[in-house]
């Protein structure tokens, strides 16, 4: 699997961008790098994306997906 993480400017603020959705071939499925930290029992899936700092890329989510990567 592919590993990504986000990015950030100079400021330290993560780099955002405006897509096109002409530009989009599907959507990602991410599966958070848990390391050696322990996720609180509080944290919800809404959460995520702020929490981890690295991210899996599941190329195997499905067929078409596999085909892609």
């Amino acid at each position: 699997m592919y590993m990504v993480r986000p990015s950030f400017n100079s400021t330290g603020s993560k780099h955002v961008e405006v897509l096109h959705v002409d530009s989009l071939v599907r959507a990602a499925h991410l599966l958070p790098f848990f390391g050696e930290q322990l996720v609180p029992k509080e944290m919800t899936c809404h959460q995520s994306l702020d929490s981890f700092e690295l991210f899996y890329v599941n190329r195997y989510a499905d067929h078409h997906a596999f085909e892609i990567a």
